[in-house]
């Protein structure tokens, strides 16, 4: 069987849940097709990693042994032709795609009364709209036989309320409710359930 490879969305910084997802795909045998938007991370309050993406692909090929492991290519998810590209990348790249993991998300401070158009758009163009395409490409590219997964992230919303991010509750639709159960709505993207 070929090596078996993932598209990672998400990624910008080595601490954070796509950095960790990379490191358990890469630690299981999986090529990478890595992506993030660094800048986005930068912008905001936590700050990015100016070490971020060179410091996890030199991680990535010292715990591997493989310089090629991983591949990474910067993306802005609010471009509508990005999620194709990005999987067109990864099947170009690497001959296959065979795991998406969305992980991107874009949040930012909107509490009630401080909400603009512009930023709820924003919102929804790269946590539902970017999500979407690239599960539509990912799907016209994904070879069923070979068992492959779609995986999307879901947010902290869950958890509890997020008064201050209004724009990102409302359009974050990897959500869960509260008391539904993941495990039964799991498809393949074949469509047939996640046994």
């Amino acid at each position: 069987m070929a090596e078996r490879v993932a598209l990672i969305t998400g990624v910008s910084r080595r601490v954070g849940i796509a950095a960790a997802v990379a490191r358990r795909f890469a630690a299981a045998g999986y090529r990478l097709q890595l992506t993030g938007l660094p800048g986005y991370d930068e912008a905001q309050p936590y700050g990015g990693d100016p070490e971020g993406v060179p410091g996890l692909l030199t991680e990535l090929e010292q715990v591997t042994g493989d310089p090629d492991v991983a591949r990474y290519r910067t993306a802005d998810l609010t471009t509508p032709s990005a999620p194709a590209e990005l999987v067109e990348t990864a099947v170009r790249t690497h001959g296959r795609l065979d795991v998406l993991v969305a992980v991107h998300a874009y949040s930012t401070h909107t509490p009630l009364g401080k909400l603009d158009a512009d930023e709820i758009d924003g919102h929804l163009v790269v946590n539902v709209r970017a999500t979407l395409l690239l599960a539509e490409a990912f799907a016209a590219a994904f070879d069923a036989g070979s068992g492959g997964r779609l995986v999307l992230f879901s947010s902290g919303q869950r958890l509890g309320p997020m008064p201050g991010e209004l724009a990102y509750a409302s359009g974050d639709d990897r959500t869960t409710p509260p008391g539904s159960s993941s495990g039964s709505a799991r498809r393949t993207a074949a469509g047939s359930p996640d046994r």
